[in-house]
């Protein structure tokens, strides 16, 4: 997986059917989540995503790596989710296209990548 972000954001709009019904995100919703599957999911977001956004933050000297990269691991959960479950209906009807280019000034903002141009 990349760690760009538009890739990151790319990944989670535009499969979001092979997202929704990962064990992971069904843990992110649960409402009962224990200790021990809190802990599974931080480590298989932190392989899968969040890690190597904060390493390469860091590579880039940016202050709070870790903090960005959860934020923006949080902005892309949280979309993915009301795409998915279309609670929030422009968001779910949305082009994927368009919304990485509405998303991409945020994920500039929190990265220091340049997102809008491969958006």
């Amino acid at each position: 997986m990349a760690t760009e972000p538009h890739e990151l954001l790319r990944g989670m709009l535009c499969n979001p059917e092979r997202r929704r019904n990962s064990p992971v995100m069904r843990a992110l919703v649960s409402p009962a989540l224990s200790d021990a599957v809190r802990d599974q999911v931080r480590t298989a977001l932190d392989a899968r995503a969040t890690g190597r956004i904060a390493a390469a933050l860091e590579e880039q000297g940016a202050d709070d790596a870790r903090l960005r990269a959860e934020l923006l691991m949080a902005l892309m959960i949280g979309v993915s989710l009301a795409r998915s479950n279309g609670t929030l209906e422009a968001i779910a009807d949305a082009d994927p296209e368009h919304l990485l280019e509405v998303l991409a000034p945020g994920a500039e903002a929190l990265t220091g990548y340049t997102t809008s141009s491969a958006a």
